[in-house]
């Protein structure tokens, strides 16, 4: 037995509303479904994505409502949410089963021209119908002739032309009008071989437009224009991402710390050496008059003679001192023009990761077609 959903699931229940549109993280929507992300192993795998129970209620909520609505009063309920209504579409609206007397119908069911009531006792004036008494009043008995207003009014052949034009006084055959119609609205002449449509939703136009042939364009590519002559339509390339090489490295710098390669120990010969200076002594009498030069120096100095006064006898002497470095020359050995090893490197930087150039996008599905 056909279950009536007079309760729609988890009515009372957990639930979440779910969108319209196609999710950028891939979560569930009515535009995309459940994604490939919930298809993939979340043991091993951290972009899977679990279909959560909340979501599951939503999708059952809004499908059993929605089956409910028409099984109980035959046609879904009318809302603002679904205009524009189609030509001859059905609604339940205040207790009342209306149909859409027109297309792309955005006015709120209620009788006019928009929306006809569909009852089972519809009267003639109903339908714009005439009554029986009204018929018998306004029209003839049934017979094979004309009246003279109908035969007045009898087409001239000469008048139906097979082409289009501006003439008031001529009109299209029925083929004529056929055959314009049809090029206006022609697939072929809509989309022509070659064309590319660009859809915001999962949509096919192989299915949308039959006797069509049409491919996808390609998955994570952006588009660039071809050669004004066509020779390059439909080749790729590019990448994401790129390797940078040393050329295309901005002029940089790195600091550099070395020490030189260690000789061992080692010792220079300090060459000829020559240390001079001379001096001379003056008498006791005159003990100021001793001179020095060169590495020597000369002081004088009073002395005390004698064991103790009054006996002790007073002497002017006279110091020498002796430093060689006043008066050192020479060099050391020669060594010939010579260089120093120096080794060392700089320390390691980076770590070769390409460079991501991606350029900011959003997603849509291309199809060209084929045939």
């Amino acid at each position: 037995m056909t279950k009536i959903f007079k309760t729609p699931f988890a009515e009372h229940g957990d639930r979440v509303a779910i969108t319209d549109e196609a999710q950028p993280d891939g979560t569930v929507s009515y535009g995309q479904g459940y994604g490939a992300a919930y298809g993939l192993d979340p043991n091993v795998n951290a972009a899977a994505l679990n279909i959560e129970r909340e979501k599951m209620n939503g999708i059952f909520h809004d499908i059993t409502g929605a089956v409910g609505e028409v099984q109980t009063f035959g046609a879904a309920q009318w809302s603002s949410d679904a205009q524009p209504y189609p030509l001859r579409a059905l609604v339940y609206h205040n207790q009342k089963i209306w149909q859409s007397r027109i297309d792309k119908n955005k006015t709120e069911p209620q009788a006019g021209n928009d929306w006809v009531e569909l009852k089972a006792d519809l009267t003639a004036a109903d339908v714009g119908a005439y009554s029986k008494e009204e018929s018998d009043k306004h029209f003839q008995v049934k017979g094979d002739y004309a009246t003279n207003t109908a035969l007045n009014g009898k087409l001239d052949k000469s008048s139906i032309v097979q082409t289009a034009g501006q003439s008031t006084n001529q009109i299209m055959s029925q083929k004529a009008v056929t055959d314009a119609l049809s090029h206006a609205v022609s697939i072929d002449v809509l989309y022509p071989v070659g064309i590319v449509l660009w859809f915001a939703q999962d949509k096919n136009p192989n299915h949308l437009f039959s006797g069509t042939t049409w491919k996808y364009i390609g998955e994570h590519r952006t588009i660039r224009l071809a050669a004004s002559n066509g020779s390059d339509v439909l080749s790729i390339g590019g990448s994401d991402s790129i390797s940078l090489t040393a050329s295309q490295m901005p002029v940089h710098h790195h600091s550099f710390n070395v020490s030189t390669e260690s000789s061992g120990g080692h010792s220079h010969s300090r060459g000829s050496m020559n240390i001079t200076g001379f001096f001379s002594v003056g008498a006791e009498a005159e003990p100021t008059q001793s001179y020095a030069s060169g590495a020597f120096s000369n002081s004088t100095q009073q002395l005390n003679v004698g064991a103790s006064s009054p006996g002790r006898k007073k002497v002017q002497t006279t110091l020498f001192r002796l430093n060689a470095a006043e008066a050192w020359s020479g060099e050391t050995s020669y060594s010939n023009p010579h260089t120093h090893m120096v080794r060392g490197s700089t320390s390691n930087t980076g770590s070769g990761s390409n460079v991501n150039i991606t350029n900011s996008y959003i997603m849509l599905m291309g199809w060209y077609r084929t045939a």
